[in-house]
């Protein structure tokens, strides 16, 4: 059977315009995001306000602003700081260790120190040694810490960040284009065995 049997041209235009401002919206892509909104005529207040945080947040953790990014984090998704789930309380600790990371890479050892403290004492997060030890060290570029003063950390980090609030708030990790391009992936792959 054929989807046009059951489903009329319009209702499938509908459809991928849906998919396509969802992916919008989870790429962070907010002028588009308005424009094809505005052009379809689709009054997706929510979603563009969700794009807004997450882009907000997401640029404070690309450009090391850490504490800003938990204060917007504070403001917008304060759930994350009280959640059961696994995997947001990691992406909480994950950015407590880089707040650490980054004040040892400014030389604000003091904050470093204080940041170390409130995540070990006040939010229960669990130790890591490999990163605390990076205080003993004067030398940046030594094999041992380097890998954590790795710009590429950052951006993976904001990345893991947008994945883990839009799972939390859309109920998906992914925008809806890349999970229908991963099922098409996975048609074709059986398809040709």
């Amino acid at each position: 059977m054929r989807l046009r049997e059951h489903v009329d041209d319009s209702e499938i235009e509908k459809l991928c315009e849906e998919v396509i401002l969802d992916h919008l919206i989870y790429a962070r892509a907010e002028n588009t995001a308005k424009l094809f909104s505005e052009r379809l005529n689709i009054k997706d207040i929510q979603g563009i306000d969700f794009l807004k945080k997450r882009k907000e947040i997401c640029d404070f953790i690309s450009k090391k602003q850490i504490e800003e990014a938990f204060k917007s984090i504070k403001k917008y998704f304060p759930f994350l700081f009280e959640t059961s789930d696994e995997t947001e309380k990691k992406l909480i600790d994950d950015l407590f260790k880089q707040m650490f990371i980054d004040y040892v890479e400014q030389g604000d050892f003091q904050k470093a120190i204080n940041t170390a403290k409130e995540f070990l004492e006040k939010n229960n997060f669990g130790f890591d040694p490999h990163v605390f030890s990076i205080l003993g060290y004067s030398d940046f570029e030594n094999h041992n810490i380097k890998k954590f003063f790795n710009s590429e950390r950052s951006s993976k980090l904001a990345e893991n960040f947008n994945e883990v609030i839009y799972k939390r708030v859309k109920g998906h990790s992914n925008s809806l284009l890349h999970t229908l391009l991963l099922h098409y992936s996975s048609v074709l792959y059986f398809l040709n065995k």
